[in-house]
């Protein structure tokens, strides 16, 4: 079965935008940056000020807050007092506010941000991340059910998706969540009936393929493979969950089933990514700043790495711009379906993408690249792993992730390999959720966050670009690496 809250679907929020023929060269440069230090931590200063020594930014584009905690965790009302606010004062005092696209945070600012999340679903709760709400800032003023919401950023991807206006049809229409409450509930008969008259009505994917996993529990073979078949020329690709739907177990068995396989990984093809749009500011809305790219350039306490460390990685990543690396591209199938499932719907589109601009990319079963693997990019879906014992090397400039509960979570016995292990393995950048996001994949970069880099997109644009509900994700690493860029 396939309920719409958690699946990939809730991608289908976006309309698809038209393609640019030539790749958009970044707006986020060392001019519409702001670096931005905690006055209470030297690690802060030292770390940010060799950054803009790397990338050539003045001094005068750094500015030192006071009063700042270095915990993990600061509340809400604290951070705009503290950061936001301060920060936005500063930048129209040099007449720089118009001007900032990028926030880059030196070490030691509060990662998590503590909010009231009462009456929020379970994918909507506190904290999020310093990252997120630096650039959700203008939904601040809203509250957290704008900045908590699957679309919340402006700047997300719009990709290409087999059946995209017939589920977000299905998605908009009341009924829709009524059945999915029927199949929790496990009320198949009364769920199907629901189901049946949506299908009539909107003959959307997702709303078939349901069908069928009930068509199916119901002993009714013939019917199901006939509503799967409905369901895959409506747009149903995903082949890899209806081979590991446990509702489907009467089917596999029949002749038809490898041909709707096929068929699934035939609709597959016809994923593409959206355009390389410029990041542009989310305008201010009253009682909040404009919404900016933001990332932490490094950790440095907790499970961080040291000051050392940091400004070895961030010279490391610098010295690759322009590099092209050589190397692929990974995007590791998991057996941890939890992890793996939610952004294996665009692997095969985006290796194929990455292919036709002419860098290397695998898909490849498995948790982590193979022993020897020059890795110019991974995305994983793991909860744990051990880098150095795989024998695969991370190439300058690699952008690396791994879609697991708490790789943003960075105060000390956090649980699960956090993000900051690619980073000391030799990545640019990493990034993960500061707590529990529920797997949702739109709280992710997808698969074709790798794709914009191969189109010449610095990393913290090609990053958002690919996520479009950002407000756990923490983003760490070198904002401006650009690997297929012009070079320095």
């Amino acid at each position: 079965m396939r309920l719409l809250p958690c699946a990939i679907f809730t991608l289908l929020c976006f309309v698809a935008g038209a393609r640019a023929a030539d790749p958009v060269p970044p707006t986020v440069t060392p001019a519409t940056t702001v670096v931005v230090i905690n006055h209470a931590s030297l690690a802060s200063a030292q770390v940010a000020h060799a950054w803009m020594t790397l990338r050539g930014i003045p001094d005068g584009q750094a500015v030192e807050l006071d009063g700042v905690p270095t915990a993990q965790h600061m509340p809400l009302a604290d951070f705009r007092r503290l950061v936001l606010d301060p920060l936005e004062v500063e930048l129209v005092r040099r007449g720089r506010a118009a001007s900032t696209l990028l926030v880059a945070y030196g070490p030691d600012f509060p990662t998590a941000i503590d909010f009231d999340d009462a009456g929020l679903p379970m994918g909507a709760r506190s904290p999020a991340s310093l990252t997120g709400l630096t650039l959700l800032a203008p939904l601040l003023a809203v509250g957290p059910r704008a900045f908590t919401a699957g679309n919340a950023n402006p700047y997300a991807d719009q990709p290409e998706m087999p059946g995209r206006r017939e589920n977000l049809r299905a998605l908009a229409d009341p009924r829709t969540r009524r059945a999915d409450q029927l199949l929790i509930d496990k009320d198949f008969p009364a769920a199907e009936a629901l189901l049946a008259e949506i299908a009539r009505d909107i003959p959307a994917a997702d709303v078939l393929y349901n069908l069928a996993c009930v068509q199916a529990l119901g002993g009714r073979a013939p019917d199901a493979l006939a509503t799967l078949g409905r369901a895959v020329d409506a747009g149903w690709f995903d082949d890899q969950h209806a081979r590991r739907d446990s509702d489907l177990t009467s089917l596999r068995s029949d002749p038809a089933w490898r041909g709707l396989l096929q068929r699934m990984q035939d609709q597959a093809a016809h994923i593409a990514p959206g355009d390389v749009a410029p990041f542009n500011q989310a305008p201010a809305q009253a009682g909040s700043p404009p919404g900016r790219l933001a990332i932490l350039l490094a950790a440095t306490t907790g499970r961080g790495l040291t000051v050392h460390e940091a400004i070895a990685s961030l010279t490391r990543s610098v010295a690759a711009d322009g590099s092209r690396p050589a190397g692929s591209v990974y995007y590791m199938a998991s057996a941890d379906e939890a992890r793996t499932g939610p952004r294996r719907w665009a692997f095969a589109a985006a290796a194929a993408r990455l292919r036709l601009l002419g860098v290397a990319a695998e898909v490849l079963e498995g948790n982590l690249p193979p022993a020897g693997a020059q890795v110019a990019g991974a995305t994983l879906g793991v909860a744990d792993f051990d880098w150095v014992a795989s024998g695969a090397t991370i190439q300058g400039g690699a952008w690396c992730d791994h879609l697991t509960s708490f790789g943003g979570a960075l105060q000390a016995g956090a649980g699960q390999t956090p993000l900051t292990a690619f980073l000391r393995a030799g990545a640019a950048g990493a990034g993960g959720t500061v707590a529990e996001p529920l797997n949702h994949p739109f709280k992710f970069p997808s698969a074709f966050v790798h794709v914009y880099r191969a189109q010449g997109l610095s990393l913290v644009e090609a990053v958002h670009r690919a996520m479009a509900g950002p407000y756990q994700y923490l983003v760490v690493g070198d904002p401006l690496s650009r690997p297929w860029g012009a070079g320095k």
